[in-house]
């Protein structure tokens, strides 16, 4: 089911224009699929807006702005959006949105039971909140802060400042790029979750232990509270290694650089059992026949063991 506005439609002002939205959101909730919001003007109520402060989009639809501004869009619970062009200054998604393309020049939130898809456009500011979801690839640009207290997962993109996760917030990253150093470097906070399996970091810190796992990636600076020790941050049959390609035996540090993860097969003193590679202290050994494998915890070796 598609629909259209007849050709006399009176939307070029502020009444018109809710008036619009209105009808969008209706046809949505008819069964219409294909929906695409269109302004011809700025939408704010600034100098040379149409004296709308904010929408509320409650459908399937999609959003077309082309170098027009939209000040403050709100993506109901329910609702499924794509922002496919324009401008927008804050929006705030309930439901679900797929943002393609376009240009963010404020604070996109994820709120609880939201899932947000980031695939291609510029933007400044994310929050992911407590309950909320948000994916991040391709070609998607953030320039500002980035804060997750739900969960983040990084297949791709860039980001240019601080990415903090919060205590209980997950970011599990497996591509993009992390330019940000000092106030503005990636930043796992105490009691933050999550896996690093691939990406580049210029820098990374992990507050401790159980934070996050790192399976991979390749980070300029990398370092952990001054209590901690690097060692102890690396998932089951990961190693560091440095720029010739060598393990790094020496990782019981709290800071490394220039260094990559990757995984590795574990070389383990038969005396003291522990892997030469990454440092870890194996808890049991399992051998059948002339080959011995070596786990961290006991559970594993016993869910071994029974096959």
């Amino acid at each position: 089911m598609a629909g259209a506005f007849p050709a006399d439609s009176g939307i070029e002002n502020g009444d018109g224009y809710v008036e619009a939205i209105q009808t969008l959101n209706g046809w949505s909730a008819e069964g219409c699929t294909d929906a695409t919001l269109m302004p011809l003007c700025d939408v704010h109520d600034g100098t040379g807006g149409i004296g709308i402060k904010s929408v509320t989009l409650t459908g399937k639809l999609a959003v077309d702005g082309g170098e027009h501004l939209i000040n403050s869009t709100t993506i109901a619970a329910g609702a499924d959006v794509t922002f496919k062009t324009g401008q927008f200054r804050h929006i705030t998604v309930n439901g679900k949105a797929s943002f393609v393309g376009g240009t963010y020049l404020g604070l996109v939130t994820a709120a609880a039971g939201a899932e947000a898809v980031f695939s291609g456009g510029a933007y400044q500011y994310l929050n992911v909140e407590d309950g909320g979801t948000a994916v991040v690839k391709n070609s998607a640009a953030f320039g500002e802060d980035v804060e997750v207290k739900g969960t983040l997962t990084v297949e791709g993109g860039s980001f240019g400042a601080a990415v903090v996760v919060e205590r209980d917030g997950t970011m599990n990253v497996n591509g993009g790029s992390f330019t940000g150093t000092e106030y503005d470097k990636v930043t796992y906070g105490n009691g933050a979750k999550g896996t690093v399996s691939g990406g580049s970091f210029a820098e990374l810190y992990l507050y401790g232990s159980g934070t996050a796992w790192l399976a991979g990636g390749s980070f300029t600076k990398l370092s952990t509270a001054s209590f901690g020790v690097l060692s102890s941050l690396l998932a089951d049959g990961a190693a560091y290694y440095d720029q010739s390609g060598s393990a790094i035996s020496g990782s019981g540090v709290s800071e490394l650089n220039d260094v990559t993860v990757k995984t590795h097969t574990h070389t383990v003193d038969e005396q003291t059992g522990t892997c030469s590679v990454c440092q870890k202290q194996m808890a049991a050994s399992l051998t059948a026949g002339n080959e011995t494998s070596w786990y961290l915890t006991l559970d594993a070796a016993i869910a071994a063991a029974n096959g």
